[in-house]
């Protein structure tokens, strides 16, 4: 059995954890943390892998690393096996399962957070592991083994994923209540142009989609402050200084004592869908498909609630 594999010296799962390193870091040297003498040693295991496949992995320019095409699909098999025995060692070792996460900030802070407390705390042996990155980045990290599922936009792709609507969240504006008195939901783009906008900054949909809104009325907003999560944005609209534009999932119990919010007519038909996703093949794991299952509905849950906070559609 495997005969191939092991007629010859040169493959080892140091080898293959040493390679996975490199691809995810980009170069010998930040995989090494600047360490010399371990980039030293990093260089000639990926040179064995190289030399064991008879094919390049990387191309080299200069201090960074790209990988090749055989490269692209080492990395995906060698990322999915060494996950599988990790995770299998640990089942078997302490009884533990570990699960690892893709999401951005918003989904960790509004709806991952409250749901993976109450799991976590009525089972010890569940491990997990959550990593921020973007919507696009979370579709590469499940199809590439490096989280077990994500919670994002729905992916661009859907071929071999399994995905679970979880939200089609609809954009509500929120302002401190006792500021801007002149506001409400009879207010024109104009008149909420004028005010003091408070975004989630960066270059994400969200953000344009909210701006062309404005700008298909020919209005230019007063954008003063952009800020790098919606918890955030949140507490800048506290403060009472402008409004902001948020997704309704990001609004919790108790918040309408703080805000008023409404949704702007222009904005109706904004929705920013969430969903959980992870490859199809996974739902053969029993122990994974229960577990993905439990977060989904109680997530569905939050979610319901959560509904009843918002404003009226």
């Amino acid at each position: 059995m495997f005969n191939t594999l092991f007629k010859e010296s040169g493959l080892s799962l140091e080898r293959l954890r040493t390679f996975c390193m490199v691809a995810e870091h980009g170069g010998f040297s930040k995989a090494a943390l600047g360490d010399s003498v371990r980039q030293s040693q990093f260089s000639h295991q990926v040179a064995a892998l190289e030399q064991f496949f008879r094919t390049p992995l990387f191309e080299r320019r200069g201090r960074t690393v790209v990988l090749t095409n055989a490269g692209v699909d080492l990395h995906r098999r060698a990322a999915m096996i060494l996950g599988q025995l990790e995770e299998f060692k640990l089942r078997q070792a302490r009884g533990i399962v570990k699960l690892r996460i893709g999401a951005g900030t918003s989904v960790q802070e509004f709806l991952l957070g409250p749901v993976l407390i109450p799991l976590m705390a009525g089972d010890a042996s569940l491990h997990v592991d959550i990593e921020s990155m973007s919507s696009d980045v979370c579709e590469e990290a499940v199809r590439g083994y490096r989280a077990d599922l994500a919670i994002a936009r729905p992916p661009r792709a859907s071929r071999g994923l399994t995905r679970h609507t979880l939200a089609k969240s609809r954009l509500v504006a929120i302002v401190a209540r006792g500021a801007f008195p002149e506001t409400d939901e009879e207010s024109s783009l104009v008149e909420l142009g004028k005010l003091p906008t408070v975004l989630l900054g960066g270059s994400g949909v969200l953000k344009s989609s909210t701006l062309d809104v404005f700008r298909r009325a020919g209005v230019t907003p007063n954008l003063r402050i952009e800020s790098s999560t919606f918890l955030d944005v949140k507490r800048f609209v506290t403060a009472g200084l402008g409004v902001a534009y948020v997704p309704d999932y990001c609004l919790r119990a108790g918040d309408e004592k703080t805000f008023r919010s409404w949704i702007v007519p222009q904005m109706r038909s904004m929705r920013r869908e969430v969903v959980l996703f992870h490859l199809a093949e996974r739902a053969r794991d029993d122990a994974f498909k229960a577990l993905v299952g439990r977060l989904v509905s109680d997530l569905r849950r939050l979610v319901v609630e959560r509904d009843r906070t918002s404003p009226p559609r």
